[in-house]
Parts: structure tokens; C-alpha cells; sequence
């Protein structure tokens, strides 16, 4: 059985949807509905909220409990993950683009002739 949600939302209606067409992010648009259909009584439970949404019953809760604690800015607030740690060094990275190895190696195996050309190509690309 599903419990009736109780969270005060601060901002007004009129603020809501003033905020909903001012988001740029789909994800912020998301967060600010949210917050409408609550504050507006289209919803009252976050398994129904979850439904009209298409989002997940436990993405929901994180989304209120973040403005729980924080308020729009929270809910708001775009995290960007630090993603995979870059596998070439500095240095090299400082130094600059090079020329391949396989290219300097291509042009020494493969002369200008006119029955090689064509696989010179294909080799590099």
C-alpha cells in the first residue's frame, strides 16, 4: 500500500512554472515537474509520481530527499562525474602530436609505385 507524501514544498505554483521553462536540462525539467505535479495535487503518492514520470520509485525518493536537505539549489545543482583518469602522461600529451610510427613504417615498405599505391592506402586508411 502506497503512503500519502508529505513534503512542503516552499515555492508557489506560479514560481514552479516560471522555473520549469527557464531549465535547460532535460534532468532539471524532470526535477522541477516533479515538484509541480506535487505541489499542484495531480499526485499524491511517489509510486504515482514514479508512473506519470517514467523515472524509478527509489530516483524519486533521492530527488525529494535532496531537496529536503537543500532546497531547489540542491535539487538542482549538475554533478559532473571525474570519469576515467587519462591513461597518456603529461609529457607526452605536452609535446604534442607526433607522426605515427605505422606511417613513418608504411612509407619505407611501401615506395610510390603505381601496384602499390592502392594497398598503401588500404593499409593507412
Amino acid at each position: 500500500m502506497c503512503r500519502v507524501l508529505k513534503l512542503e514544498i516552499k515555492e508557489t505554483q506560479a514560481e514552479l512554472q516560471e522555473l520549469l521553462r527557464q531549465q535547460k536540462t532535460g534532468l532539471g525539467k524532470e526535477r522541477i515537474q516533479a515538484l509541480y505535479l506535487l505541489k499542484t495535487r495531480q499526485v499524491e503518492t511517489v509510486q504515482h509520481l514514479a508512473v506519470m514520470l517514467g523515472r524509478g520509485r527509489i530516483t524519486l525518493h533521492r530527488w525529494l530527499k535532496l531537496y529536503r536537505k537543500g532546497g531547489l539549489s540542491s535539487l538542482l545543482e549538475l554533478r559532473k562525474s571525474p570519469g576515467r583518469p587519462k591513461t597518456i602522461p603529461v609529457d607526452v600529451r605536452l609535446r604534442g602530436a607526433q607522426t605515427p610510427k605505422a606511417y613513418r613504417y608504411s612509407k619505407k615498405s611501401f615506395p610510390n609505385q603505381k601496384g602499390l599505391k592502392a594497398m598503401r592506402k588500404s593499409v593507412l586508411g
